[in-house]
């Protein structure tokens, strides 16, 4: 598990994974509350989340949901089609995820 033992390495975490998030999809594997592992796909990405999933805040749309806890991270799981979050301090990895679209033929994920 990473380890995040100040607010400013959780802060660089988050910029970071943040940056990531923005630009594409994500696989992120953390620790849940149960104590099992999961791995999502998500995003931060305009171009990839539905607009009816936007958020709007004064009016304004932002993909990105409000954060409860500065220690949780809101994501849009491809998946699930919805918004979900993690705890930044149960993080196991990080990484660009490689999923096929299903729509074309050799489909290395840049399309999604």
């Amino acid at each position: 598990m990473l380890t995040i033992d100040t607010p400013f390495k959780s802060s660089v975490l988050r910029a970071g994974l943040t940056n990531m998030l923005k630009v594409g999809v994500v696989e992120v594997e953390f620790l849940k509350k149960d104590g099992s592992n999961r791995v999502m796909r998500c995003t931060l990405s305009g171009e990839i989340i539905p607009e009816q999933e936007y958020i709007v805040v004064e009016g304004e749309s932002s993909s990105v949901k409000h954060q409860k806890s500065a220690d949780l991270m809101s994501v849009y799981d491809i998946d699930s089609g919805g918004w979900r979050s993690f705890s930044l301090a149960r993080l196991l990895d990080v990484r660009e995820a490689k999923a096929e679209c299903g729509e074309c033929e050799g489909c290395t994920g840049n399309c999604l």
